[in-house]
């Protein structure tokens, strides 16, 4: 029924379980690299309390830039798949889920944190900018961790 169904890059399907996500005025980003050919709900997750920081939707072959993040110290968890259904529950509240191809995944190790902290030196003001490319086959290169796991974890290890 929903076959070729996508959300816009930067939706966030899951602010009504985690909130409309938390912005800063700060020049601290991510820019996330879709390569590969499902779409994925990236979900910026704080390190010091599980709390979901953003989740943002980024379509197949396509790059959106996360903006305006808080100083925070974070790690990421990937929600991929294909066919956006609207009407899909998590945790019994309606945020749309994939129906075809799902993955979830979490890139938690020490070697993949994000540490988004503003430094100032002198007159000059300096953040972070990170920059993420997500692949279908990972070939060579420097590699992110990715453990799988299921979707009740992926979910229920999220703070409310």
């Amino acid at each position: 029924e929903y076959e070729g169904n996508s959300l816009a890059n930067g939706d966030s399907p899951f602010a009504p379980i985690y909130g409309n996500g938390v912005y800063r005025d700060t020049d601290h980003s991510l820019l996330i690299k879709n390569q590969g050919s499902t779409d994925v709900v990236v979900f910026l997750v704080s390190l010091d309390n599980n709390r979901i920081l953003r989740n943002e939707y980024v379509r197949a072959k396509s790059t959106f830039n996360m903006t305006k993040i808080p100083n925070s110290t974070c790690y990421v968890k990937y929600y991929y798949g294909e066919n956006w259904n609207p009407t899909r529950k998590t945790k019994n509240i309606v945020t749309g889920g994939f129906d075809n191809n799902e993955q979830f995944i979490v890139s938690d190790n020490l070697n993949d944190i994000f540490t988004f902290e503003v430094e100032v030196r002198g007159n000059y003001i300096y953040s972070n900018q990170y920059e993420i490319t997500l692949e279908t086959i990972i070939s060579e290169g420097n590699a992110m961790s990715r453990e799988n796991i299921s979707a009740s974890d992926f979910f229920d290890t999220m703070e409310d």
